[in-house]
């Protein structure tokens, strides 16, 4: 329904980073044309989570999309990748790229002695600092990069072109696909039914993650 209802073309503005498109107006009475749409202005930090948020939209989209749904939705959402000189999957693996740096940067301070988190001199149980400190994780950049790792996991399995242009990138830096992979498989290995109904669901989220893994 997202992808039919022109969703992609709300999403993909926002991850690319040019922001909401603008919402058209109406002419008022007597007008021969509606006044031209004004852009949402967005702080840095708004953008960046605009950003984060059009993502995990996007992430969503490629779990669970499926090729028999109507429409060709599946397809739609791939060709978006491929389409105009494959900048989406460029800038997927810039994104990746930064919230990798962000997240090795974090691990750096937390393994630091002098700049390591108060939580290693608590009288806390093991298991709930392991915990802080998977969460201090997931907000340094890991989610972020879960939710990016998905969509390359997804486009490397659909298409070599759109993977080939992502693992350029990286190489550029000098780094791999496959330092997402780990993320992506961590996140596979967290996914979690609370609901029974939905654990079927759920198992065949993490067993298409953990193929398109294989990929990167």
């Amino acid at each position: 329904r997202f992808v039919g209802a022109g969703g992609l073309k709300l999403a993909f503005p926002v991850f690319m980073g040019r922001g909401y498109p603008p919402a058209k107006a109406k002419a008022a009475k007597g007008q021969r044309k509606p006044p031209k749409p004004v852009p949402l202005k967005r702080s840095r930090a708004e953008r960046a989570a605009d950003v984060a948020a059009a993502a995990a939209v996007v992430a969503r989209l490629c779990l669970a999309l499926e090729p028999h749904h109507p429409g060709d939705a599946q397809q739609r959402l791939l060709g978006k990748f491929v389409e105009a000189g494959l900048e989406k999957s460029e800038r997927c693996a810039e994104l990746a790229l930064a919230a990798l740096g962000r997240l090795r940067a974090h691990d750096a301070a937390e393994a630091d002695p002098a700049l390591r988190h108060q939580d290693s001199d608590s009288e806390d149980e093991e298991e709930v600092r392991a915990a802080r400190r998977t969460l201090r994780r997931l907000d340094a950049g890991l989610a972020h990069l879960q939710q990016l790792g998905t969509i390359l996991a997804f486009i490397s399995a659909h298409s070599k072109e759109a993977r080939d242009r992502a693992a350029a990138k990286f190489k550029q830096q000098g780094r791999s696909l496959g330092e997402v992979a780990e993320a992506v498989r961590g996140y596979a290995a967290d996914l979690g039914a609370k609901d029974p109904a939905t654990e079927a669901e759920v198992e065949a989220e993490r067993s298409k993650l953990l193929g398109w893994v294989e990929y990167l």
